[in-house]
């Protein structure tokens, strides 16, 4: 029998990437062996999400460092082995309690960082936590690190100042990027500092285009060809440049001819292998100089939004209007035929039709390097008639992965679609959208229409899933689907649906339902969607604005929203009921408590008598619950919520969940 000593590390190497943090974390505890193999994947990349974790960590490495000075063994320091730190807060609510926790950072912390950590490569702090970082000049001895959190400020520029040399990945935004755009002599002065960037990444790739009640045109930043020139004299080494967010992208040649000369003029970027173009608005012209100036590029996602004259001139001129769109399918295909090693293609433009044609898809259907093709969602990329869809299965199925489909301007049928959605080798997005709860969307034949499915969203219809009623000798049989992330807007399903998901779809981490409702019996007074998904580990749970067909409270406060706002949790570890109560901090994040063990007592004693009175066909009129309601010693507000319903959510775990019962709010 062979010991586990005699495992050779080269094998033990290759299984540390085949487990999670989880079992790395039990493979520690093995033997000593396995302990200074495993612990350089547990700590070479460390991500804190509270105080808690911070302490934790703070504490391993400091009782490190004392083993190693009271032993005479050779034992690792674990702050040696740290390469990659990040503080990230989860953006959602989190079920542990911690979502308003601020990760406080001593200022101690910074001083000590360059001994704590002396190998430190990556570092990576939240907005909060980073403002609270203050240069020290013991940082100066970081000189292994290579990438720094997003540099927003002009207070943050010390930084840059002290470690600029050493970085290789650099991200700007905020304030001090409006600065740089506007203000040549500082963007000069900023990239000296930094001269051996391999990546530089413009603005941020979430950002909201204005806060409500805010006009914020005049102070977003303007990004001119200019600009580009400037980096790419100062950073002869870069290799990925990254331009995203709230920021106009113009070219000052508006003449096709000179904005030709121009390009042809400038020194190519030969090292650029990867270019983002992703910003607020910019015209057709940047392809143009994309073909010239980067003729090796191997990754390229750009998006041609319309600018407010743009859409003047095709609300007031057709002819105009149809001469833009021919030189944007032009240039286009000029991108094409310039760029010979794409490999990657990611774009978006103003009208669908400019890329979903047959010349261009099939000039990149002879590319020999050509290997996916993606349609940035969300940005006018949505099929809307089926001769759409047929010219992308004549000429893109072998690289379209990406499809966003208006299934209610078809005016075909959905199964004539999933027909057609086999031909697709590598799609593994999909979001189909209708205008009714009255299309069916069969879920077992959208999974076996597109078997390497990842991500799907649907929007308006009636979920339908086949019978789950099988023996074990057939379960072992079942297919499973790779699909990992589910999002049902405004659609209506059956607490069965996700038994079917259980058993179907064991990859599933990402679940959202959102303006949906629970299909009930009819005069059945269900009082309870359940998911139970018992093996399933989620890292996020969404319930926004969901609620039961036909709950009884519906009779008594017609003018009440019946969205549910109860969640009851059940994990391998642990069980606990929340509710939704308000939101933080004036924001659309929703709140959730946690209800004390009495609260959690009485209603999951209301609820089963519920249950067993559902299942024993007993008569209970709605003038029974709300008595029996008001008979509970709980708060008012609990009673209300008690009346719609709850959520009952079955899993191994979850990181986040958020439930929002407001539908005049919605969480992002």
């Amino acid at each position: 029998m062979t010991n586990i000593d005699n495992i050779p590390t080269e094998i033990l190497l290759q299984l540390v990437t085949c487990l999670s943090l989880q079992d790395i974390q039990q493979c520690l505890t093995t033997c000593q062996k396995w302990n200074n193999v495993f612990k350089y994947a547990f700590y070479s990349s460390v991500t804190i999400h509270n105080s808690k974790q911070f302490d934790k960590f703070i504490k391993a490495i400091k009782q490190s460092a004392a083993r190693r000075q009271q032993t005479a063994d050779d034992e690792t320091h674990i702050g040696h082995i740290v390469k990659e730190l990040y503080f990230c807060k989860d953006r959602h609510t989190c079920v542990l309690g911690l979502f308003e926790e601020k990760i406080i950072i001593p200022h101690s912390f910074a001083e000590q960082l360059s001994s704590l950590c002396p190998n430190l490569e990556a570092l990576d702090l939240g907005s909060a936590e980073w403002s609270s970082f203050n240069f020290h000049s013991n940082l100066r001895n970081l000189r292994r690190l290579k990438r720094l959190p997003s540099i927003y400020k002009t207070e943050k520029l010390p930084f840059l100042l002290c470690l600029g040399e050493g970085l290789t990945s650099l991200t700007i935004e905020g304030t001090l990027l409006s600065e740089l755009l506007s203000q040549h002599c500082l963007l000069n002065t900023v990239l000296s500092f930094v001269p051996n960037l391999e990546e530089l990444i413009l603005g941020k790739e979430d950002e909201e285009l204005s806060p409500k009640g805010q006009d914020l045109t005049l102070r977003k930043p303007t990004l001119a060809i200019e600009h580009l020139e400037c980096i790419h004299s100062l950073l002869s080494k870069l290799r990925v440049l990254k331009i995203q967010g709230c920021i106009d992208a113009k070219v000052s040649e508006s003449n096709e001819q000179a904005l030709l000369k121009q390009s042809r003029a400038s020194i190519a970027a030969l090292n650029i292998h990867t270019f983002v173009l992703n910003t607020s608005a910019s015209s057709h012209e940047w392809l143009i100089y994309i073909a010239h100036k980067y003729p090796n590029l191997r990754e390229l996602t750009i998006s041609i939004m319309e600018t407010s004259h743009l859409k003047n001139v095709r609300v007031n001129n057709s002819f105009e209007s149809e001469t833009y769109h021919n030189l944007e399918k032009s240039s286009f295909l000029y991108l094409l035929d310039k760029s010979k090693y794409l490999k990657t293609i990611i774009l978006s433009c103003t009208l669908l039709d400019n890329w979903l044609n047959s010349s261009f898809l099939l000039q990149l259907q002879q590319s020999c390097y050509v290997k996916e093709m993606q349609p940035l969602k969300h940005k006018n990329n949505q099929m809307q008639s089926f001769s759409q869809l047929m010219v992308a299965v004549k000429y893109g199925k072998e690289f379209l992965t990406t499809l966003e489909i208006d299934q209610w301007r078809f005016g075909v049928k959905i199964d004539r679609i999933l027909e057609q959605l086999k031909f697709f080798e590598r799609l593994t997005v999909l979001e189909l959208k209708s205008d009714s709860y009255h299309t069916e969307y069969d879920l077992h034949n959208i999974l076996e229409s597109c078997s390497k499915l990842e991500e799907l969203s649907l929007q308006w219809g009636t979920l339908v899933t086949v019978s789950t009623d099988i023996n074990r000798t057939k379960r072992k049989q079942m297919q499973h689907y790779k699909l990992r992330s589910l999002r049902l807007t405004f659609i209506a399903f059956r607490s069965e649906d996700f038994t079917y998901l259980a058993q179907k779809c064991p990859a599933i981490n990402y679940l959202l339902l959102s303006k949906s409702k629970c299909i009930c019996q009819l005069n059945e007074q269900q009082c309870v969607i359940d998911i139970a998904m018992p093996c399933h580990s989620f890292n996020f749970v969404g319930i926004d604005n969901v609620r039961l067909d036909c709950p009884s409270a519906t009779l008594f406060y017609p003018a009440l929203s019946n969205y549910l706002r109860l969640i009851s949790i059940r994990t391998e570890k642990w069980q606990r009921w929340y509710q939704h109560i308000r939101y933080l901090n004036h924001s659309s994040i929703p709140k959730l408590e946690q209800l004390d063990p009495y609260e959690a007592a009485t209603i999951s004693s209301y609820f089963a008598d519920m249950e067993k009175r559902r299942s024993n066909s007993s008569a209970l009129n709605e003038h029974d619950s709300v008595y029996n309601v008001n008979r509970l010693k709980v708060n008012n507000l609990l009673k209300m919520d008690l009346l719609f319903g709850y959520v009952k959510l079955r899993c191994a775990k979850v990181e986040s969940i958020q439930i929002d019962g407001n539908p005049n709010r919605s969480f992002r």
